[in-house]
């Protein structure tokens, strides 16, 4: 197998390992994808797939949104997307356990976790706030 299928199909593993992880925790930051003069980060998403959401979208095709595996081995560094992936997870989990502690002694605990796992708005106003967690991915928070 030569390496630009063998890095494809790292992609693929990658991304179906991972996007459960997003199913919970919202989308991954994965790393910037750039095409044709134009640039953005991307995402691995809960449906199994790598969303890219370049600055300028003119021009660019709803199906140009989502980036395959092969896109990706040729464009991108394996090592910079495994890390960015990591480190996009364990600030997720950094996260939730934030919130677990500002909320676990009050009487509203269960309906909390409740709402903080079904709306992810709750989650990402959250990692807005967080202070600490200062890459934890590109969000606009507008």
């Amino acid at each position: 197998m030569q390496t630009l299928e063998m890095t494809t199909e790292i992609f693929r593993l990658l991304r179906e390992l991972m996007s459960p992880l997003a199913k919970v925790y919202d989308p991954l930051f994965a790393g910037t994808f750039t095409a044709r003069q134009t640039s953005g980060p991307f995402y691995v998403t809960e449906m199994q797939q790598w969303l890219w959401s370049p600055a300028r979208v003119a021009g660019l095709k709803p199906e140009g949104a989502f980036l395959t595996d092969r896109q990706l081995a040729e464009s991108v560094d394996l090592r910079e997307v495994l890390r960015n992936l990591l480190e996009s997870a364990k600030s997720s989990f950094d996260v939730l356990l934030q919130h677990l502690g500002r909320i676990e002694e009050l009487p509203t605990f269960l309906t909390d976790v409740g709402l903080y796992l079904v709306h992810p708005e709750a989650r990402v106003a959250d990692i807005i706030r967080a202070d600490r967690l200062t890459n934890w991915r590109e969000l606009d928070a507008s």
